[in-house]
């Protein structure tokens, strides 16, 4: 027993070394130098990814909670549009059929063969109307709200002599080229007549009514578009009405180019057929021009229908018109509502348009021709 004892003992003193001898070597390892700094490494990490984790996770979380407050925000709008989209449509059914709400009416579409010069404008305004053309109601060119505009630029007759350049030569003034004789004796000198001239020019030179105004007591209407040489004619202070606007060749109001080239000055019409001789002839004698000191450029007109402006003044009855406009005159004789209107006597320039057409024209209208050589042809009623 006691050897057993012994031995016994001798064994778990070698046990006991040999765990006292691994528990030396193993810290042997952990003091190395090498192994610390690895777990440094591996603990530096560690923190460097729990931080970056950490990071996205807050970043998550704040943009979920931006999307769900987006998203409730989104929704109330959403909301708040249906309401008031469904109040607007309550307040339309009811407007529609008062006596009727309850019912979901359905507006049948226009049929597919509807041609827009079809349609009709009831409710207008001034701005479409300058501007034409507009399928209105009834004709544009006696729309109340055209009428009174031309009324408001249009000037009113002085009520006193002209302020002219040559009081006593005016006396023996007879139109361009002398035909208003013939004129004057057509009307064998009638007094307090009613004329319309149509390319006034500066209300003295070359003028076809100055004579009939200041020796005869007539009146009447001056159109002139150059608006240097209106602002001459306005300063003449004619006993007339005048207005600064061109004649319109469409039968409606419009803004069209103008070429100001002195008195052959006339509307820049792309579809004139003979607008290439025109322009050859405003270039040709552009150093002889009359008023100088207006410069000659393109300028937009404002153009009124010849009705128009005839409604503004009352329509009234029309003894002489003088039309002169460089080669619109076929064009502005068109737009007139012969049947509607009572001019006596017209005086046109024919040499820069079609001739022969303007006479089937006027034929057709009740006029009888007298050629007036070189530049003209009269007009009057049967």
């Amino acid at each position: 027993l006691i050897l057993l004892d012994s031995l016994l003992q001798e064994v778990y003193l070698m046990n006991s070394s040999k765990t006292a001898m691994r528990r030396r070597a193993l810290l042997h390892q952990l003091s190395s130098p090498y192994l610390s700094i690895l777990l440094l490494v591996l603990l530096g990490l560690l923190i460097l990814i729990h931080w970056s984790v950490r990071d996205q996770l807050h970043d998550l979380q704040s943009y979920n909670e931006g999307r769900v407050a987006d998203t409730g925000r989104t929704l109330e709008m959403v909301g708040k549009y249906k309401s008031e989209l469904e109040n607007l449509r309550e307040k339309l059914r009811q407007k529609c059929d008062p006596a009727d709400t309850h019912v979901d009416k359905v507006i049948p579409l226009p049929h597919s063969d509807l041609k827009s010069d079809e349609v009709i404008i009831t409710n207008v305004n001034l701005k479409s109307l300058l501007n034409g053309p507009i399928p209105c109601e009834e004709s544009c060119a006696h729309h109340p709200l055209l009428l009174d505009h031309i009324r408001s630029v249009m000037d009113k007759p002085s009520g006193t002599n002209p302020v002219l350049k040559d009081v006593e030569g005016i006396k023996n003034q007879r139109g361009q080229t002398g035909q208003m004789d013939l004129i004057l004796k057509y009307f064998n000198n009638k007094k307090k007549g009613f004329f319309i001239e149509a390319g006034a020019w500066d209300g003295e030179d070359l003028s076809n009514t100055i004579y009939m105004e200041t020796q005869l007591a007539w009146t009447g209407l001056l159109v002139e578009p150059n608006k240097g040489v209106y602002e001459i004619l306005n300063g003449k202070k004619r006993n007339a009405h005048s207005i600064n606007s061109c004649l319109s060749i469409k039968g409606y109001a419009e803004k069209v180019k103008f070429d100001t080239a002195d008195v052959f000055g006339a509307i820049e019409d792309e579809k004139n057929p003979n607008k290439e001789n025109l322009l050859d002839l405003r270039n040709r004698y552009q150093n002889q021009f009359r008023h100088k000191d207006v410069a000659r450029e393109s300028i937009l007109v404002q153009c009124f229908p010849l009705y128009s402006l005839l409604l503004a003044l009352g329509n009234p009855r029309v003894d002489f018109m003088s039309l002169d406009i460089e080669g619109s005159e076929l064009d502005v004789l068109k737009t007139i509502p012969f049947d509607k209107v009572h001019i006596e006597l017209f005086l046109i320039e024919t040499a820069h348009s079609n001739e022969t057409a303007i006479t089937q024209l006027m034929t057709r209208n009740g006029y009888e021709m007298q050629p007036m050589p070189p530049f003209d042809h009269i007009y009057f009623k049967k």
